[in-house]
């Protein structure tokens, strides 16, 4: 057992890490699993979801809080109130886990497609998929087709491997009683893979689903970056809100990549109708000044006065645990408030602009297709997309409604499209992630992020190609598309 000065204890607690904060009364308790969206591939979306679904049908259905939720790298379970009620939950939960209940796979797939009706998206979510692909952190744009998310085996597999008391921790405000046992599946800690599809640039590409400019890059995790972060944001709010009146906000994200030490960091815009290429201009222009200024002693100054701020207020305490959660669940050390102040009084100027010029090789502005920024980034294909088809060409089909200037073909194990701007995308079938089928058609999904149509209304001999699809992709990949 140990204490730090911010009052966390660290301690077992039924069998699990716990790090645990004592207040009297009432009790709020969180179990987090280090394992979430990152963690799926596309014929798998969604089976993280229905794991924490069918383990939550499992517990009472107090009138006290409880919940749980699936983010991008972690699976958290939390209940509130009386502590032997939290007890109870976690009982519940641990036993569910222990034996799920596969008996309801077809109840939750069906509440997952009610879900899926209601999918959406945002800015981060599209430059996510726009480095990563039709996997892991890059899934967040789409529905949870997954065709084996509700498959017996494949949930049951996912749930010995993740959901086991070596990936899991426990955060406790309050108590818990004496006697106390929480009883999980036993394992060990999994590997994290993360497919690293990162554009080497700086560079920018015109997406259609991203409805203003939004920028991202791979940095070191460290204070210097959370910083950088921040007086960005900053920044561009106070010249290009402030001052121009054309952005209304900066969003700001870190996505841990454990254990690599790195995290994605993005700032997505909320931009006024017509300004999304200054927008866009000035996000390129403030990470390149940035790798050469850092950051001033004033804002570096008003970066602590905030931290202060923030550890005075009563309500830091369970944000302040939930982030040491997620941090030793990566593998890092847990920080006290005494700690990060030192660690912010000792950041330099060129610390950040170090680490920022470490990163900027990895930046990506994503902006809205027919905005095309005056900046020194280069322009980058989407989804590894080429200039030039290499494969042949099937003849258009008579009266076909595909655009002008689009293509399609096929060699072998390569199919490949020519969009209307002129990108050429390819998916090697034996890289293809998932086929969404209609009676007619085939929607394939590429690893590296394409997509493409195979349509024979279309184009002539697409009935040869959807033959040789469903001849060489996995069952196991289709899904039907509603």
């Amino acid at each position: 057992m140990s204490d730090d000065a911010n009052g966390i204890r660290e301690l077992v607690v039924g069998g699990v890490r716990t790090l645990q904060i004592r207040r009297p009364r009432l009790t709020r308790a969180t179990l987090h699993f280090g394992v979430g969206l990152a963690d799926e591939e596309f014929s798998t979306r969604g089976v993280a979801r229905v794991i924490e679904r069918l383990a939550l049908g499992r517990t009472s259905h107090s009138k006290f809080e409880h919940n749980a939720s699936v983010g991008r790298t972690r699976c958290k379970f939390w209940a509130g109130g009386e502590p032997e009620h939290v007890a109870q939950f976690f009982e519940q939960l641990g036993r569910a886990l222990v034996d799920l209940p596969l008996d309801y796979l077809a109840r939750e797939r069906k509440i997952l497609d009610a879900e899926d009706a209601e999918h959406g998206f945002d800015d981060h979510d599209v430059l996510l998929a726009a480095r990563f692909g039709n996997h892991g952190l890059g899934l967040g744009v789409h529905p949870t087709y997954g065709a084996r998310s509700t498959d017996p085996a494949t949930v049951q597999a996912h749930a010995s491997q993740w959901f086991v008391r070596e990936n899991a921790l426990l955060t406790i405000i309050g108590r818990l009683p004496e006697g106390f046992d929480l009883p999980l599946p036993e394992g060990r800690v999994p590997p994290h893979i993360h497919h690293d599809h990162l554009l080497r640039g700086p560079g920018w590409m015109p997406d259609g689903d991203v409805r203003d400019p939004a920028l991202g890059f791979v940095a070191a995790d460290r204070l210097e970056t959370i910083i950088a972060s921040r007086v960005m944001a900053q920044s561009l709010e106070r010249s290009l809100r402030d001052e121009l009146g054309i952005l209304y906000a900066v969003e700001p994200e870190l996505v841990r990549l454990p254990p690599t030490g790195r995290v994605v960091v993005q700032l997505a815009t909320s931009a006024t109708p017509g300004s999304e290429k200054v927008v866009a201009e000035a996000l390129a222009s403030e990470l390149l000044r940035r790798t050469e200024i850092g950051v001033t002693v004033d804002e570096l100054a008003d970066d602590l006065a905030a931290l202060d701020a923030f550890l005075a207020d009563p309500g830091f305490v369970e944000p302040n645990l939930d982030n040491e959660a997620e941090r030793a669940l990566a593998g890092l050390p847990l920080l006290s408030p005494g700690t990060i102040r030192a660690a912010l009084s000792a950041v330099t100027s060129e610390g950040v602009a170090a680490v920022l010029r470490d990163a900027v090789s990895s930046a990506l502005l994503v902006v809205p297709s027919g905005v095309e920024p005056e900046t020194s980034f280069a322009r980058s294909l989407s989804c590894g997309a080429t200039r030039e088809m290499t494969v042949p060409e099937l003849r258009r089909s008579f009266r076909s409604s595909a655009p002008a200037g689009t293509a399609l073909g096929s060699s072998e194990d390569r199919v490949q499209y020519r969009d209307e701007a002129g990108d050429v995308h390819e998916i090697r079938l034996r890289e293809c992630v998932g086929v969404g089928f209609t009676s007619r058609s085939r929607l394939l999904f590429g690893l590296g992020g394409c997509q493409i149509w195979v349509d024979p209304r279309r184009f002539q001999a697409g009935d040869t190609l959807i033959r040789a699809i469903d001849d060489r992709v996995p069952a196991t990949l289709r899904f039907p598309l509603g």
